[in-house]
């Protein structure tokens, strides 16, 4: 599948919208990691949505794959969400839900 962004070159820069090029990539998994004393740990990592994803009694956290904007969710009984931040319709499989946001280690 090709994809054709709309963009415009002024000089030797090349602008393209914002709007237009975010709405084309989305991101599929987001990992940090940070090294504390010399440890590493991962701090977040978010991945995919997929059908036996549950909230549980604590709900979990979601991030919009267009803007990265976290929010958090107690069930999944719907099948796409208007994000708050940049306004944009997501379907709940293309949403990334906390894989690390669990009962023993709620954040």
């Amino acid at each position: 599948m090709q994809v054709q962004i709309l963009s415009f070159r002024l000089g030797n820069t090349m602008y393209c919208p914002y709007s237009t090029l975010f709405s084309y990539l989305m991101i599929t998994e987001h990992k940090s990691i940070v090294v504390s004393k010399g440890i590493p740990y991962m701090n977040h990592w978010f991945g995919l949505v997929h059908k036996r994803t549950r909230a549980g009694h604590n709900g979990k956290h979601i991030m919009c794959p267009h803007c990265e904007d976290k929010k958090r969710v107690y069930h999944f009984s719907w099948t796409a969400i208007k994000c708050l931040n940049c306004d944009t319709w997501v379907d709940k499989y293309d949403y990334l839900v906390d894989y690390l946001d669990t009962w023993r280690s709620p954040r």
